[in-house]
């Protein structure tokens, strides 16, 4: 009898161990394999609106669908993600066209994409009290850009070397036959030149959003920008070529990740996506803007579906929208003693093979 009672106890403990053990494995098998074994990719982006797709795949496991999985890393500006590519090992990255070109012509990266036009979110800004504001349009052709050449000679501007501000200051400063050598360039990051104008350093800010909204609430006045000088400035989805070369999967894979989210933008209607977007601006700037300024900044950030890009890229007849874009800037680094001497025929080795691709 106590032998019996001692075997059913035993029994009655193996079964209910044996529950335990089997709950436990099909917990672990069940649980999603993208979880545990997906590839990450690397990736680096200014806290701007090419980042917001970014940042919306993530919430929406938009990566983890397509098979990877996103490591996202935060810069200043576009110049410190091409200069920190080999010491951060990043993928795929956001960058303005300037230093997307750098790194295009010294052959460390491809320009895949275009994630938007940010043109009109690029300004030039000024304190009210500023002398700056006495002459509007003294070129007829721009009669929104404020200055003249007395006016403008001998400023202070500050902006980041090699950005799309540094590209905007120079192609208002050409609006009064006049270049960097007449006035004072002051270069520093983004962060650190708008906090020296707040406080009281320079007589011009070369700023974009999302510091845009910053300068509006302190009264700056904004004296020109991408739209009012005719200046077209993309920002550009760009792979390091290294890891295209070893990853082409996975550079395909994002590109879809990316065109899914520009669809988005596109058809999903902005009053809708903009409480996601001041979310965005929260939690990666810690800013707040409000409804309105989630609206402005997404409508000032056209974006282009993949048909759209499919046309850029495989233009044949040197007249497509990004070959034009990128052949003004290119003028601008040559004018500047930049980097880029090489011929604007180089720039038919766009390469639209990963645009392509995607269907």
């Amino acid at each position: 009898m106590t032998v019996c009672l001692i075997c059913e106890v035993a029994m009655k403990n193996l079964k209910f161990f044996s529950f335990i053990l089997a709950c436990i494995v099909s917990v672990f098998f069940t649980f999603p394999v993208h979880a545990r074994d997906l590839p990450g990719i690397k990736t680096a982006w200014l806290g701007e609106h090419e980042k917001f797709i970014v940042w919306y795949a993530q919430k929406h496991g938009w990566d983890e669908e397509h098979g990877f999985k996103l490591d996202v890393l935060n810069f200043d500006s576009g110049k410190s993600i091409l200069d920190g590519m080999k010491a951060y090992g990043w993928g795929i990255a956001g960058m303005g066209a300037v230093p997307a070109l750098t790194g295009y012509f010294n052959k460390e990266i491809k320009i895949i994409a275009i994630a938007n036009n940010e043109s009109n979110s690029n300004m030039l800004y000024v304190r009210n009290n500023s002398p700056l504001l006495r002459q509007k349009g003294y070129d007829p052709a721009y009669p929104d850009v404020y200055g003249s050449p007395e006016l403008v000679r001998n400023a202070k501007i500050l902006c980041a070397k090699g950005s799309s501000a540094h590209y905007l200051v120079d192609s208002w400063l050409k609006l009064f036959d006049l270049t960097e050598k007449d006035v004072k360039m002051q270069f520093m990051e983004m962060t650190p030149a708008f906090g020296a104008f707040k406080g009281g350093f320079g007589d011009i800010a070369g700023v974009w959003s999302p510091y845009v909204f910053e300068a509006d609430k302190m009264g700056f006045q904004a004296i020109a920008d991408g739209g009012t000088c005719n200046v077209f400035q993309p920002v550009l989805i760009v792979v390091n070529v290294e890891y295209a070369e070893k990853n082409p999967q996975l550079v395909t894979a994002f590109l879809k990740m990316y065109m899914q989210g520009i669809e988005l933008l596109r058809t999903k209607p902005l009053e809708d996506l903009a409480p996601e977007y001041q979310t965005f601006f929260k939690e990666e700037l810690n800013l707040d803007i409000t409804r309105d300024e989630a609206l402005f900044d997404l409508r000032n950030h056209p974006v282009f579906t993949l048909d759209e890009q499919k046309v850029m890229f495989n233009d044949k007849n040197q007249t497509s929208v990004v070959y034009d874009w990128l052949n003004e800037i290119v003028e601008f680094y040559k004018a500047n003693n930049g980097v880029m001497t090489e011929t604007k025929e180089k720039l038919d080795a766009l390469d639209p093979t990963w645009i392509n691709q995607i269907q």
